[in-house]
């Protein structure tokens, strides 16, 4: 479970939420092209990025040879993996 965090008392999230959601609503057609054609461009480059990174990753792992930045992400995944497949059963 989280920790409550502080607010900062300006705007709610369900409000900020609403206002987003209802200003989405009213945005012109070109806006809204524009804004779904930079989130594919953005798609594309991450799929890239992940590409780039899943080979450099097999690499180190064929050799043998992981950054520790790697070993603490795969050790905290299988973690959550193993607690959730703890919390199932």
């Amino acid at each position: 479970k989280r920790k409550h965090r502080k607010s900062h008392g300006k705007i709610g999230f369900l409000e900020l939420t609403r206002m987003i959601a209802k200003r989405w609503g009213e945005v012109d057609d070109e806006t809204r092209q524009y804004c779904k054609m930079m989130a594919a461009m953005e798609l594309v480059k991450y799929k890239e990025d992940m590409e780039s990174y899943n080979v450099y990753k097999g690499r180190l792992e064929a050799i043998g040879e992981i950054p520790q930045d790697m070993k603490d992400r795969l050790a905290k995944k299988k973690r959550a993996a193993d607690r959730k497949q703890g919390g199932a059963a």
